[in-house]
């Protein structure tokens, strides 16, 4: 396991450990049910995501299904609910794993995803979403999901660029000294490139005004309703979801779909695995064990007491409250770049140089990129965004409203970066606020005064309320006071920045 993996690890093991102390667990889906409980939030861009997945889901015949980066288990429990099909769920933290098991009661495996512990053709559907943005070698991930798949393998992430040139700019951007940052930027063509022409692809969102929203459960269940599967990628869209079937298509009968909406938004865990061990004292599925492999060799394991023993290579992985832990060890590091070379050449044969130029792409020459970087490319890529929808102005309307569309265009963007300027020499005050102002989370916070709030990065928000030392900020129904300043960095970067009237950067 390399260093950024083991980082990254850590950092998940902490992540999702917290408030399980204190019965108050901070989940990553939302679990409890739409906008309650301690969660991260965006309830309605996860329920829209879960919701296209399991759309594509319906029309397909399978019995097993797994969700590779599942966290606690969330997605897995909706297709076992809506599907009834043997379910399992696997992360590289081990915590997640745990929360899987203790809230869904579902069998999971400790994995580092460049070298996943099962046996070729494993499972029907394998399922990878907002995961290969994070890992450090994307390439070999997918190779490895495909290997795994029987019948369809379904991969979704907003980190989607819509040419090379964006691509490019984004990963100069990205900034690896945080944890858990998104490092992969992709474009359509990889997955093309890596799974074949046969993949179908689309935008996972086709409404990007969604994000903003801050829906009611009646408004957001009119939305889920509404949803349709159009099969494009827009450049509007969020994200992108790909679809590789292994197998011709087996449409389920139309009697068979259940209503899936119904299923998502009713589907609430029982948060109260303090008091039932059940999990814990539920060994390891015997079917689970017999589609585990070593890591390192893809030989069977033998199960013993609390280890799993290779039969060939001899190594042993421990299996610590019935979550085996299957990450490869360090010694077989040499082994493992000889077996990886040798595959990847056999895969892609003649066009084994473009793959080498694919993987380049994802490496990362800086740990941190410089200020003059950071400013240069991002004013790159807001120019590049204004010329291409200029473009698309052009081509729908006439000249004239082409030209007046331009001018508004660029007058706002010359204000908003004068704003920018000036607020790089003054910092940001309280006095800049007003209660009303909606406001937008520049980074991940959580919330001071002990309350059990955690915010992520590009949240909405509405003041409604200023002291002299913080501003309260309500944040899906739930009331968040913010100091101004709280965690930032060097660079002083302010925890909220403003949408409405852009006067902090």
């Amino acid at each position: 396991m390399d260093k950024y993996t083991q980082k990254t690890k850590e950092w998940l093991d902490k992540r999702f450990a917290e408030g399980v102390r204190e019965g108050d667990y901070l989940a990553h889906q939302p679990i409890y049910g739409y906008k309650r409980g301690r969660t991260e939030g965006r309830d309605l861009i996860r329920y829209l995501r879960n919701l296209s997945i399991l759309t594509k889901l319906s029309h397909l015949k399978f019995d097993s299904f797994m969700d590779i980066g599942g966290a606690e288990g969330y997605m897995p429990n909706l297709v076992k609910s809506a599907f009834k099909v043997d379910s399992y769920t696997c992360d590289l933290s081990f915590e997640a794993n745990l929360r899987a098991r203790e809230i869904f009661n579902l069998d999971s495996v400790s994995i580092d995803i460049s070298n996943l512990p099962f046996k070729d053709g494993a499972f029907d559907v394998v399922l990878c979403s907002e995961v290969l943005e994070h890992v450090a070698n994307p390439v070999q991930a997918i190779s490895e999901l495909k290997r795994i798949t029987k019948k369809a393998l379904i991969i979704t992430t907003e980190a989607v660029c819509y040419d090379s040139l964006e691509r490019k700019l984004r990963m100069m951007l990205v900034d690896l000294s945080e944890d858990h940052c998104d490092r992969n930027w992709f474009i359509a063509e990889d997955f093309i490139f890596m799974l074949g022409e046969g993949i179908d692809y689309e935008s996972t969102i086709y409404d990007p005004g969604v994000a903003d929203k801050s829906a009611s459960f009646d408004e957001a269940k009119t939305i889920l309703s509404g949803y349709e599967d159009r099969g494009i990628l827009t450049r509007d869209g969020v994200g992108i979801t790909v679809l590789l079937p292994k197998t011709p298509k087996d449409e389920r009968p139309e009697g068979n779909i259940p209503n899936l909406v119904d299923i998502i938004l009713n589907t609430i865990a029982n948060i109260d695995y303090k008091k039932n061990n059940d999990s814990d004292l539920r060994p390891i599925s015997t079917m689970l064990v017999e589609l585990l492999r070593c890591p390192t060799c893809q030989n069977i394991v033998k199960l013993d007491k609390n280890m799993l023993i290779c039969s060939s290579c001899g190594n042993q992985y421990a299996v610590k409250d019935n979550v085996p832990i299957m990450y490869t060890h360090d010694k077989d590091d040499d082994f493992l770049s000889k077996k990886w070379d040798t595959r990847f050449r056999g895969e892609f044969g003649h066009n084994y140089k473009h793959f080498l130029k694919l993987k380049k792409v994802f490496e990362h020459t800086t740990i941190k990129p410089s200020f003059l970087v950071r400013f240069i490319t991002c004013r790159a890529l807001k120019i590049q965004k204004f010329i291409r929808n200029s473009i698309n102005v052009m081509r729908q309307k006439s000249l004239l409203a082409s030209i007046a569309y331009f001018l508004c265009a660029l007058k706002k963007k010359i204000l908003r970066e004068i704003y920018r300027v000036i607020n790089r020499v003054r910092k940001p005050a309280l006095s800049d606020f007003k209660i009303g102002d909606t406001v937008e989370f520049a980074k991940d916070y959580q919330a001071l005064d002990n309350q059990k709030v955690f915010v992520r990065q590009g949240t909405f928000g509405k003041i409604v309320a200023i002291s002299d030392d913080k501003i309260t900020i309500r944040v899906e129904g739930v009331e968040c006071p913010v100091d101004l300043w709280a965690n930032t960095k060097r660079d002083y970067r302010p925890t909220l920045i403003y949408i409405k009237q852009v006067k902090i950067s």
